[in-house]
């Protein structure tokens, strides 16, 4: 499958970044939701309204694990942003075991029956990592990379995250704060990501402390008492930069194609920009970035060059696909292919490829 795009480069960027929410209702029960931010939610923009295809919220349910919540047929549910921030979502929910539990998301509320919450917690930036309890209750982390530090010649590489946040049990705990009895680092083996390692202390949640090392969640739910829980990273991903690319000021123009593939190599997803003398690499970007999403891949944006792939998100009872390869073709006209900065794995640990053929 090729797909050509030829878009006004001077577009706004568009983004899309898996987030996170949960709360704690009136009778102690938990719900967390997941969804991907859509394309649009742009720093630019004052304000937006952006419908929601890939919604997911389970509540906690004693020790039985999670019941999950699925979108009542016939609504759809938003997210709103403000200055580029989640600042809400709205959804009309149903339980996906019995159908008759009826959940709904207003604003910053919940209601499910007589069963409420005033307060959601919020966390729009790029959820990295997630565990599940054994009672359902999810916790989502999100880090910003520190692209700049990044040695891919180093075979193990220890840096402090440009942001991050903790969401659970309706609280966000940001570094820095003096709840981290353990400050957030990130793992590097030759560039490639490896994890996260944190502990903070979490009052006003169910549980004392919440940690992750070396892709398990610890957390503290009385003195000298944890449970652990799998963390893996929430989707394969390729970061790569634009800053290499010298677009000439004549001749031209020059069509340029990053190649998809997500589990079945016998039908990749060839995504090609035409390039016009005197773009940017700001501009290649976000014209990728464009016709990525609109040939269905999740891809966003970091910095004013990179640009991260990951592979097809979730549509209704379509399952995500996870990204294993990234090819560029054609990219010799424009000094190069862009460069590798960073990889994360898949929910199984696995390493996507990346094969910058000019």
């Amino acid at each position: 499958m090729t797909a050509h795009f030829r878009p006004k480069l001077d577009l706004l960027e568009s983004r899309e970044v898996p987030a996170a929410f949960s709360a704690q209702l009136t009778d102690g029960s938990i719900i967390s939701g997941l969804f991907t931010t859509p394309s649009g939610a742009d720093p630019a923009q004052l304000t937006g309204q952006f419908n929601l295809t890939d919604l997911t919220v389970t509540k906690n349910v004693g020790g039985n694990g999670g019941t999950n919540f699925v979108v009542q047929s016939g609504t759809t549910p938003t997210a709103t942003y403000a200055n580029g921030a989640l600042v809400s979502v709205n959804a009309t929910l149903q339980n996906a075991t019995n159908g008759g539990d009826v959940m709904i998301l207003s604003q910053n509320a919940v209601q499910e029956g007589t069963v409420t919450a005033s307060a959601l917690a919020y966390d729009g930036a790029v959820t990295m990592q997630t565990f599940t309890l054994p009672d359902g209750t999810a916790g989502a982390v999100s880090y910003g990379l520190p692209y700049g530090q990044i040695d891919p010649t180093q075979a193990d590489q220890t840096l402090t995250p440009t942001a991050f946040n903790l969401n659970i049990a309706g609280q966000n705990f940001a570094y820095p704060s003096v709840l981290f009895t353990t400050p957030p680092t990130l793992r590097f083996q030759y560039g490639d990501l490896q994890g996260v390692t944190f502990t903070v202390n979490t009052p006003g949640t169910p549980y004392l402390s919440v940690g992750i090392a070396n892709g398990i969640a610890s957390i503290q739910i009385a003195p000298n008492q944890f449970i652990a829980a799998p963390a893996p990273s929430t989707n394969a991903s390729v970061h790569i930069d634009f800053s290499t690319l010298k677009i000439p000021a004549t001749g031209g123009p020059w069509d340029l194609t990053i190649r998809v593939i997500t589990g079945d190599p016998n039908n990749p997803i060839n995504v090609t920009v035409t390039v016009q003398a005197g773009a940017t690499p700001t501009q290649v970007r976000n014209a990728f970035n464009i016709a990525l999403f609109d040939n269905g891949i999740t891809a966003y944006t970091e910095g004013d060059t990179g640009l991260i792939i990951q592979g097809i998100k979730a549509q209704g009872n379509t399952p995500a696909k996870q990204l294993t390869e990234i090819k560029t073709f054609e990219f010799n006209n424009v000094g190069g292919a862009p460069k590798l900065i960073t990889r994360t794995k898949t929910p199984g640990g696995s390493l996507p490829a990346y094969s910058p053929q000019t």
